[in-house]
């Protein structure tokens, strides 16, 4: 039996993530976001998401649930990015469910390097869950880059087509 199925991203999908995001995705999305504004809170995050490239990016819902436990997507220019939801992870949910996620993860990543041979992104180093998963996924890193304004620390990171 699957537990996840992929759809298309919707505003809707953008909506009801936003009151489910992970603790260390909200913090991501804050340090991120203070990058281009003086006035970045969790109460923005809703926007953020909408904001997202909706035609090329994808929802992992539950199968029968509809309950949204990720989202995203690969920009044109090959910038990859993906937050997820309180409710995956250890301790959150059985092991063989958090086997299947990853699983969908790395099927989404095997096809988007199909498209782009290199896709890439920044990693907030206050994230370690997506570090850690990142690093599992077979990400390379780059050194961390502190940005000189917010003091807020990236790595940046990047997949390759072999």
């Amino acid at each position: 039996m699957t537990t996840f199925k992929q759809v298309r991203l919707t505003p809707e999908h953008c909506e009801s993530i936003s009151h489910h995001l992970s603790i260390e995705d909200i913090r991501e999305l804050v340090a991120a976001d203070r990058l281009h504004s003086e006035s970045a809170c969790p109460s923005d995050i809703e926007n953020v998401l909408i904001d997202a490239p909706l035609s090329h990016s994808y929802a992992i819902i539950g199968s029968s649930s509809k309950f949204v436990y990720a989202v995203g997507g690969v920009t044109f220019d090959g910038c990859v990015w993906f937050v997820t939801t309180s409710h995956i992870g250890k301790g959150k949910c059985p092991a063989y469910i958090r086997k299947e996620f990853l699983s969908r993860l790395k099927d989404n990543l095997d096809h988007a390097l199909r498209v782009h041979a290199r896709i890439e992104n920044y990693v907030w180093s206050g994230n370690r869950k997506h570090v850690a998963l990142l690093r599992h996924l077979g990400a390379i890193f780059g050194g961390p880059v502190v940005h000189p304004a917010t003091g807020e620390e990236f790595i940046p990171f990047h997949f390759e087509r072999y």
